[in-house]
C-alpha cells in the first residue's frame, strides 16, 4: 500500500498549463486560455489524442482560475503552486518517513519532464547528493510522455524508492553499501525513515 500526502489533494499546476504567473490578472488568464484553446481545440486537431488531452487540461485550468472563489481556494490548498509535494512509502523500509520532493517545471512542460529533487536529499542509489532523481523517464526526453500526469509521476516515484537500479547508480556511497550488502543498504534506508519521521516532517511543513 502507498499513499501520497499534501496539504489537501495533489493537483496539476493550473498556472503552468495556461502559461501565466500566479499573479496573473483575469484578463491575462482569459487571453492565455483563448490562445491555447484555439491551438489545441479538438476541431482543429481531429484524431490527435495528445492535443485533445492537452485541451482538456487547458479547459480544466481555466474553469478554476477564471472563477475568483475557486482560484482563491486553489491557491490556498494546492501545494504545486510552490512546486512542492510530500510523499511516503508504506510496507517498505521507507515506512514511517515522509520525504519532501520539489518539482521544477520548465516553461515547455508538459512537453518536457520536470526535474524532481528531494529536499533535503535522501540516501538512495539513484538520487544524486543534491537530491535530484536520476531516472530514464526524467532524464531522457525520448522516454517522457506528455500525457503522464503529476499523480502518476508521483506514484512512479514511490515505486522508485523501493526499487533501486543498481545498473545506473549516481550515489557512490549508496552504491558501495548496496554492492557490499543489500541488507545493510535497507538498514540505512530504515534509518532514513527515522530521520525523516512523518510526524516531524508534517509539523515542519505545517500539514
Amino acid at each position: 500500500m502507498s499513499s501520497i500526502t499534501s496539504r489537501d489533494a495533489i493537483q496539476t499546476n493550473f498556472y503552468k498549463i495556461l502559461d501565466v504567473t500566479r499573479s496573473a490578472s483575469e484578463d491575462e488568464i482569459k487571453s492565455a486560455y483563448h490562445k491555447l484553446a484555439l491551438k489545441y481545440h479538438p476541431d482543429r486537431n481531429a484524431g490527435n489524442l495528445q492535443a485533445q488531452e492537452i485541451f482538456k487540461r487547458i479547459l480544466n485550468a481555466y474553469t478554476i482560475l477564471s472563477d475568483s472563489s475557486k482560484r482563491r481556494e486553489y491557491d490556498i490548498k494546492n501545494p504545486l503552486t510552490k512546486s512542492e509535494i510530500a510523499l511516503d512509502r508504506l510496507d517498505t523500509p521507507w515506512e514511517a518517513g515522509l520525504y519532501r520532493l520539489k518539482l521544477h517545471f520548465k516553461d515547455d512542460f508538459p512537453s518536457t519532464p520536470p526535474k524532481c529533487q528531494f529536499d533535503p536529499p535522501i540516501f538512495h542509489l539513484n538520487v544524486y547528493p543534491s537530491g535530484i532523481i536520476s531516472s530514464p523517464i526524467l532524464n531522457d526526453i525520448n522516454k517522457w510522455n506528455p500525457l503522464i500526469t503529476i499523480k502518476h509521476l508521483l506514484i512512479g516515484i514511490q515505486e522508485f524508492l523501493n526499487k533501486p537500479n543498481p545498473g545506473k547508480p549516481v550515489s557512490a556511497e549508496a552504491h558501495r553499501i548496496y554492492v557490499k550488502n543489500e541488507e545493510i543498504y535497507k538498514k540505512r534506508i530504515r534509518n532514513e525513515a527515522l530521520k525523516f519521521h512523518a510526524d516531524v516532517v508534517r509539523k515542519k511543513m505545517g500539514l
